[in-house]
């Protein structure tokens, strides 16, 4: 009889050896297998309103300037009296200079809310480098067209960036170089500008 408890005991004692290894070894499994959850958040805000964005700057945010363009055409006399000549249309923001100034500088840094960042950044924004008038307008030549010259998208000056997502409906725009001048960042062919100048 007492053989047999001693051979029970031993048993029971080695099960339960066994389990509270294996319960040991499947936590440390479980713990390893456990994905990393990525919590790292933007070191800024995105911007509250989509086609809203901002200037980053040693962690110093500015607001571009916002305004609504207007189109405009521009025809020859002679295509309103004989119907042949040019027109040209123009897209404008008021004022010959924007109220946001940024000093020149290879790594521009702007943040842009598109409402969405699962699209390719190239076919959402276009920076445009502007012209500007002594009439206190900036503006770019969207097309034109000739009686005999035919018709043309305009000449823009585009500006090149590089683009990563950022948040959940944003991008990180950054330009490497940009010359002195008045630009528009234009998101998805609005006609609401964000307008910088450089200086």
């Amino acid at each position: 009889m007492k053989k047999t408890l001693l051979f029970l005991a031993v048993i029971l004692f080695t099960t339960t050896s066994y389990s509270q290894n294996e319960l040991e070894k499947a936590a440390e499994k479980s713990k390893t297998e456990t994905p990393e959850t990525n919590t790292k958040q933007p070191e800024t805000d995105e911007p509250e309103w989509v086609g809203q964005a901002i200037y980053l700057n040693d962690g110093k945010i500015t607001e571009l300037e916002s305004q609504k363009a207007y189109s405009k055409v521009n025809a020859s006399a002679s295509v309103f009296i004989i119907g042949v000549g040019k027109a040209t249309a123009k897209y404008m923001a008021k004022g010959n200079k924007s109220t946001v100034r940024i000093k020149s500088n290879n790594n521009l840094s702007f943040i842009v809310n598109a409402g969405s960042n699962s699209m390719n950044p190239n076919s959402v924004f276009k920076i445009v480098k502007l012209l500007t008038k002594k009439k206190n307008k900036r503006y770019y030549i969207g097309s034109s067209t000739g009686t005999f010259t035919g018709s043309k998208t305009g000449d823009l000056e585009l500006v090149t960036f590089r683009a990563k997502e950022y948040g959940e409906s944003s991008y990180q725009i950054e330009i490497p170089n940009i010359a002195d001048g008045e630009y528009a960042l234009i998101v998805n062919g609005s006609m609401d500008w964000n307008l910088f100048g450089i200086e």
